[in-house]
């Protein structure tokens, strides 16, 4: 997956669906197909800690992106440009007078 894809929809908002920014915005994760063992020695490192399996796979990742520098905006825009190059776009102001004419 793109990055500025991952980080531009990091944000988006489930109830409103525009971007929003905050403490209070948390995301839940699904890792499927995972082998037993790789389950059985998450919960032994999570015991070993005094903390849940969930909290431990927090922590790793937390670890894990630790050390990752945020790209910055310039970074993103240059890349969701090269990621549209190409494509046909429609000018935001025939998109707004479409609307607002309920087209």
């Amino acid at each position: 997956m793109p990055l500025a894809f991952r980080l531009f929809s990091r944000y988006q908002c489930h109830h409103c669906h525009h971007s929003c920014r905050g403490p209070a915005l948390s995301a839940s994760l699904s890792v499927r197909n995972l082998e037993p063992e790789i389950v059985g020695r998450l919960k032994r490192r999570a015991a070993a800690h005094g903390r849940s399996a969930e909290a431990e796979l927090r922590e790793i990742l937390r670890t894990a992106l630790a050390g990752e520098p945020e790209p910055g905006f310039a970074d993103l825009a240059a890349e969701l440009r090269a990621l549209t190059a190409g494509r046909r776009h429609t000018p935001a102001e025939v998109l707004l007078r479409d609307a607002r004419d309920g087209r």
